[in-house]
């Protein structure tokens, strides 16, 4: 990973920064001319307050992008909340309240969502009464968080275009906003909180004071029925088997229950979009490319890297106690308590010392080069970006012709004419050629030359000898054609522009 730190005095210009290292990664992505993924993200371990992913669709990616249909939605799994059905309820609420024809686009397809409301919003006697449940803990072990969620929803996005019955996931982004010390790495959160459990702290086993007081929160989704409910408190498993814990009479266990007035079930694809009310959501497996946070003070503070803000000027002196001609004692005392007043204010100035506000950007060469070259290979080997290759164009001739090859390379090092008017073709910078003059057979050479994936192939075939045409191969753009030595430069720029 090729690491950027940027440090600045305030957080404006730390957001300044970090929008010119975005702009910086965009440009350098642009230029590999791939496909990428820009979506907001989860700052993890590293923290901060702002946190960009910089992605490359691929199948075997270990991140997962979920984008909408219809709109710009594009976010990370990791961060992605199911704000749906809250949403179209305020919505709802909203539009009891405002004449249609104020209504955005979104709005005005609202009233004929009204109509759908009880399909969207299932009554009690229509949704199922099975629920899941899912288990944590704080960092303190002290707390264990019971989130109970429906087994089942019915999805259907606002223009009722579709609408399908989903299994659910527990949306541990969402409960952490809940609950915000919760220790989402402990593998078995239920034996971590009980009195007699193993502290990582230590290292050891240890036995916790039966006496300390423990809690267990149980956050419950807003579509657990009353009935479920009744039906939770009155059985030890929950509907999909899995195995409810109850506290002992002698853990002194406080519980309390947690009404989440949003959803702590996971997004996912087929989903309405929870921005656009429209699309459905798409999930797309992905590698991570870069990443971009604005930290902030989070490390520059506990590091106590701080800096002494320059002292502001001073306000300039009158005109009496610059001018060496006037004599007059009051303005030139008027100056000097001015100067007296600067001068303690810097000194005030000078003893504050201010946290640096900072930013950590990454990109990861080593994974870009193994996920472009994974993606983008075909059947005949790989296919490189034009950036990436190891040369852009190489040539290969048949073997009567291997004493004019040099003809075809040193026509792509003419030089170009310096653009006269408006509409004369640009200079181009040279290309970068490779001449494959090895002792192989033809065919060998052009299986070779697919293989290692140069992103133009010119071929001195049968027709060279009296017509002087070569071949211009290019897989990436499906490109196989003729071209005479004549315009091969031109026409070899015009394809590698597009790569």
């Amino acid at each position: 990973m090729k690491d950027l730190y940027t440090f600045d005095a305030s957080e404006k210009q730390a957001i300044e920064t970090y929008k010119v290292v975005r702009e910086a990664y965009s440009a350098f992505f642009d230029e590999l001319k791939i496909p990428y993924l820009v979506a907001e993200a989860h700052s993890g371990d590293i923290g901060g307050e702002t946190s960009h992913e910089y992605h490359f669709p691929s199948a075997k990616g270990e991140d997962s992008i979920l984008s909408c249909s219809e709109c710009d939605y594009l976010i990370n799994e990791e961060l992605a909340k199911d704000e749906y059905d809250i949403r179209v309820r305020q919505a709802q609420s909203l539009y009891n309240k405002v004449p249609t024809e104020g209504l955005s686009p979104a709005g005005a397809v609202l009233d004929k969502y009204l109509d759908q409301s009880r399909e969207a919003f299932p009554s009690e006697d229509e949704i199922s009464l099975g629920y899941r449940i899912w288990y944590g803990v704080t960092a303190d072990r002290a707390t264990l968080v019971e989130a109970i969620f429906p087994q089942l929803v019915r999805v259907t996005n606002l223009s009722g275009t579709f609408s399908h019955w989903r299994e659910t996931e527990a949306c541990t982004n969402s409960i952490k906003s809940l609950i915000p010390d919760i220790d989402l790495s402990i593998e078995n959160p239920v034996e971590a909180f009980k009195p007699s459990s193993y502290d990582n702290t230590t290292t050891k086993a240890v036995n916790r004071n039966p006496e300390s007081p423990k809690s267990v929160y149980q956050i419950i989704d807003y579509r657990v029925t009353k009935r479920a409910l009744n039906r939770y408190d009155s059985t030890a498993q929950a509907s999909d088997g899995s195995k409810r814990y109850i506290p002992g009479a002698e853990e002194n266990v406080r519980t309390r229950a947690i009404e989440a007035n949003s959803s702590i079930v996971k997004i996912a694809a087929r989903d309405p979009c929870p921005k656009c009310f429209l699309g459905a959501v798409k999930k797309t497996k992905a590698v991570e490319l870069g990443h971009t946070f604005h930290l902030g003070t989070r490390y520059s503070k506990p590091l106590n890297a701080c800096f002494i803000p320059a002292p502001q000027q001073s306000e300039p002196m009158t005109k009496a106690t610059s001018d060496p001609q006037n004599l007059t004692s009051k303005p030139a005392l008027h100056g000097m308590k001015k100067m007296q007043t600067s001068k303690a204010a810097t000194g005030s100035l000078a003893a504050t010392k201010t946290p640096v506000q900072m930013g950590c950007h990454g990109i990861g060469i080593s994974r870009m080069i193994a996920a472009v070259a994974d993606t983008l290979a075909d059947v005949k080997g790989l296919n490189w970006p034009r950036v990436m290759a190891p040369f852009e164009v190489v040539i290969v001739s048949k073997d009567e012709h291997k004493d004019r090859i040099y003809d075809v390379y040193n026509s792509l090092f003419s030089p170009t004419p310096e653009p006269t008017h408006i509409g004369s073709p640009l200079r181009e910078d040279p290309f970068d050629v490779i001449v494959d003059d090895r002792e192989q057979g033809f065919v060998w050479k052009l299986n070779d030359a697919d293989l290692i994936g140069y992103p133009i192939i010119i071929v001195l075939g049968k027709r060279y000898g009296k017509e002087q045409i070569c071949e211009v191969q290019c897989r990436r753009l499906g490109v196989k054609e003729d071209v005479h030595i004549g315009i091969i430069k031109a026409r070899t720029s015009e394809l590698l522009r597009q790569l």
